[in-house]
């Protein structure tokens, strides 16, 4: 079928199903980039259940500026979080 406005076709049932692979690949690699962040950055990530990547990415970054200046603000915390950190 064609729609009348702009000449373009309707997308067939098979591309649905590609678009559903497609979004299963991008949350898989927005968990597995999660998975390997710091628990201190993980565990706040996580709470945000966020499935796109760059999303995920970009609220790390964020905490990850975040946490660093909470560290050098207090350096007893550094100690206590980085002994957390030794898996």
């Amino acid at each position: 079928m064609v729609y009348p406005i702009n000449g373009s076709k309707v997308p067939q049932r098979g591309a649905t199903h590609e678009v559903e692979g497609i979004l299963r690949i991008v949350e898989g690699k927005a968990s597995k980039f999660q998975e390997g962040l710091l628990l201190a950055i993980q565990s706040r990530v996580a709470i945000l259940r966020l499935t796109w990547y760059v999303n995920v990415v970009d609220q790390a970054l964020i905490m990850e500026r975040e946490f660093k200046e909470l560290m050098k603000s207090n350096p007893k915390r550094s100690r206590v979080e980085s002994s957390q950190q030794g898996d």
